[in-house]
């Protein structure tokens, strides 16, 4: 995903880039705001930045093969990790859905996910052989890019399993970083939090979001917007 193709933020984008640009990104990072507001869009955004091959100051080049595996969600180098249901169910069993959902909406919420994937009334959850299976893919060697980045979407999912991740998180290989996309900071674990650097996501304005759909519905009328 492009940042172009990112609801706002613009100020954030920048941000972004420049950390990028300047080698100076956290190896641990939560991206945390409220519903809808685009943190996972962002998250995805900034992670083909890191590994696009032709980057310019603002954004990717959209061109090059890493940014084409980034698009479709199936760069070697981005790893995700979500809710999932069941008690030996992990990410893995589920990437075929993911990345359907997220190329239909990157703007995605839990109970959307959770409804997407038919858990019913089952609870979610990223369990301890999801811990373990992180673990497992960052301490391979990259297989194309000079990063490795694992993406954690809703933190607040994990339990005391969690706990195992820490060391990891805190001494992550070589050029391993950790993106955290959350929504609720109070249900994240004390101890993840506290070796995470925070980047705050604000809520999209109502000017942001209408200009929004006059672009994606240029036919629509005024007052049906």
């Amino acid at each position: 995903m492009l940042f172009d193709q990112v609801i706002g933020h613009r100020t954030l984008k920048a941000q972004l880039c420049r950390m990028a640009q300047n080698a100076q990104i956290p190896h641990a990072q939560i991206f945390f705001g409220p519903e809808g507001c685009g943190k996972l869009a962002l998250a995805l955004a900034f992670a083909q930045y890191v590994l696009c091959k032709n980057k310019s100051e603002a954004d990717a080049c959209g061109q090059c093969s890493a940014c084409i595996k980034a698009e479709k969600l199936i760069h070697p180098d981005i790893h995700f990790s979500f809710p999932t249901v069941g008690t030996k169910m992990t990410s893995n069993h589920y990437l075929p859905q993911w990345r359907d959902a997220l190329s239909q909406n990157p703007y995605l919420h839990a109970n959307q996910w959770l409804q997407f994937i038919g858990a019913e009334n089952k609870q979610g959850n990223i369990n301890v052989d999801e811990c373990n299976n992180i673990i497992k893919k960052l301490s391979l060697k990259t297989f194309e890019a000079d990063y490795k980045i694992m993406i954690i979407w809703l933190p607040e999912y994990l339990g005391k399993e969690g706990n195992r991740l820490l060391k990891l998180i805190e001494e992550p290989p070589e050029k391993t970083l950790f993106i955290l996309v959350a929504e609720n900071q109070e249900r994240i674990l004390p101890t993840i939090l506290s070796r995470c650097q925070l980047l705050k996501v604000y809520a999209l304005s109502d000017d942001e979001i209408k200009s929004a759909l006059q672009q994606k519905y240029p036919q629509a009328s005024q007052d049906r917007l």
